[in-house]
């Protein structure tokens, strides 16, 4: 099995996004859903990297809606990145996808790691860079075959900033200031948003749910709910008193957390007086990425006023809980 180390400098930063590459699925945030790869093992290995030349915003995404990243080994500065250990056979699968296209082609590396470049396409992602070598392993990366300042730059939109935040975050240990600084300062990007306008798009998604049967009983409907909070980071609860926030991390979703320990359940108590922008930020710092607001009617209101709800969840069951009532039907 020949191995690679496969560097996104774009939205695979982001090890939930990337997953769907290797094992199907769409990703928060996006519009398209993705086959996947044929071997569907989850990579080998995961670190941040950063190399040399740079990283610009362009062409229009029909998923994000904004600016795609393209990286030029010509720009001067640093890129930063994520490495994936996976197999030639994944990384010419994720390629595919990348042009939108159904994997099950391999591809020939002789030539990208013979001269450091392969040109195998005239398509935005069908150019190879061999970016060196970590532990035997080469470092390949693709990219739009046109150089810096051939094409328009289009800034990104916030959902996709948000994506690349987050990998960033979780790749480098950074604090949101120094990866919302990183993404302002990219070409395409730079002068359309601020370092404080992005620091908000790296707060968690926030999954607003309400559940209830017809009979207006909530504590009756557990699946819809319970789905929603294995799929999160922390769960947020709130009363007059205070806000409360579990943090929840299965084993299945520790890797993008590195601020907190596999299976931790710890609580943050919170002044329910205070900003909810300084919990959202505290929580961002903590490596928090998806937050569920469950059964608050206190914290409801205060999330929708701020403007920090990204999904909103109701379920209505069919059910009711008929034993509390008396019966309508004559001879029951």
């Amino acid at each position: 099995m020949s191995l690679v180390w496969y560097v996104s400098y774009g939205s695979n930063m982001h090890v939930d996004r990337f997953t769907c590459y290797v094992a199907g699925g769409t990703p928060d945030g996006g519009n398209r859903s993705y086959p996947g790869c044929r071997d569907r093992t989850p990579p080998l290995a995961i670190r941040g990297c950063s190399v040399p030349g740079g990283v610009y915003f362009a062409t229009e995404s029909p998923v994000w809606g904004g600016g795609r990243a393209f990286f030029d080994p010509e720009l001067p500065g640093v890129a930063h990145a994520r490495a994936y250990l996976i197999t030639q056979k994944q990384f010419a699968d994720v390629r595919e996808q990348e042009m939108y296209r159904e994997p099950g082609t391999d591809l020939d590396l002789r030539e990208v790691l013979a001269n450091g470049r392969a040109r195998l396409g005239d398509g935005r992602y069908e150019t190879l860079i061999h970016l060196g070598d970590h532990d035997d392993h080469p470092m390949l990366t693709f990219t739009a075959p046109w150089s810096f300042g051939q094409e328009p730059l289009v800034a990104p939109a916030p959902p996709y900033l948000r994506m690349l935040g987050h990998g960033l975050l979780s790749a480098h240990g950074w604090s949101l200031r120094e990866a919302a600084g990183y993404l302002a300062g990219l070409p395409g990007a730079a002068g359309v948003w601020s370092v404080d306008e992005i620091v908000p798009m790296l707060y968690p998604h926030v999954v607003l749910t309400c559940a209830m049967t017809v009979d207006g009983r909530v504590d009756t409907v557990t699946d819809p709910v319970n789905h929603l909070r294995a799929g999160c980071d922390a769960i947020l609860s709130g009363t007059a008193e205070r806000l409360e926030v579990t943090l929840t991390v299965g084993k299945d979703r520790s890797a993008d957390r590195t601020h907190i320990p596999n299976g931790d359940t710890r609580k943050l108590v919170y002044e329910p007086s205070g900003d909810l922008r300084t919990v959202m930020h505290d929580l961002a710092e903590r490596g928090i990425r998806r937050l569920v607001v469950d059964g608050s009617t206190t914290a409801y209101p205060r999330f929708l006023a701020a403007g920090l709800v990204d999904e909103i969840h109701l379920v209505v069951a069919p059910t009711a809980e008929v034993r509390r009532w008396k019966s309508v039907w004559p001879g029951t």
